[in-house]
């Protein structure tokens, strides 16, 4: 979504309305590098900005859901779920009725009562296998998309615009050393897709030190005039 020349863009991961008009967000956040609280109010903004400029007077928007997917448990609280509203501070319980609500769902969660098929997708995305149809039919379109040239294009596009989200607010004096970086882990995403080792792309988003490893061998591959 591009909104004006001085305003970033954006792709949400998926984007849509349920049958009741409400609008629905969900983004997956592999990494844990800072700043999500801020990144889902930009979400927010910048979907309410579309709803607003179908010309949609603002009494008559939708409430609102943004939903974030993380492997990891950002607040350190250990719930399944982490639902936000905006409250009043000086009266308990006053809710001030705007139609916005995020949701962060942690996969690593062990407190809380949820559905069960919640549940097994929690831990479909934190690595674990689940006897749920539902699961079992993501799995198989994750593994089909794989192998689709297709989707290795869309895929690349999509963690170009993850990179970019990522590095929103650094200082400017370090883009020329950013944007080497951003090629560099495009061309070692480029490598592991060619060569089929989707299980070591994925483990790489989050965990840093196994990136480095990564990066490591294939420029020793670059340096023994191993095409990458």
């Amino acid at each position: 979504m591009e909104i004006g020349p001085d305003i970033h863009g954006i792709r949400f991961d998926i984007y849509a309305t349920d049958e009741k008009g409400r609008m629905i967000v969900i983004e997956m956040q592999v990494l844990n590098r800072g700043g999500l609280p801020k990144r889902v109010r930009y979400y927010q903004a910048m979907a309410d900005m579309q709803l607003l400029e179908k010309n949609i007077p603002y009494e008559r928007l939708q409430d609102s859901y943004v939903i974030m997917i993380a492997p990891f448990d950002l607040f350190k609280k250990g719930r399944y779920v982490y639902t936000f509203t905006k409250r009043c501070h000086e009266v308990a319980g006053l809710e001030l009725g705007d139609g916005t609500n995020i949701i962060v769902l942690n996969a690593r969660g062990t407190k809380g009562r949820i559905s069960k098929k919640l549940k097994n997708f929690l831990e479909y995305v934190s690595g674990k296998t689940a006897e749920d149809d539902f699961v079992k039919m993501l799995d198989l379109s994750v593994v089909q998309a794989q192998k689709s040239k297709e989707w290795r294009k869309e895929y690349m596009t999509w963690m170009q615009t993850k990179l970019e989200l990522m590095e929103m607010g650094r200082e400017e004096g370090l883009e020329e050393g950013r944007e080497e970086g951003r090629e560099y882990v495009n061309s070692l995403n480029r490598w592991l897709m060619e060569q089929g080792r989707n299980d070591d792309l994925i483990r790489s988003f989050n965990d840093p030190d196994f990136q480095e490893e990564l990066l490591k061998e294939m420029h020793e591959q670059e340096k023994a005039g191993v095409p990458v």
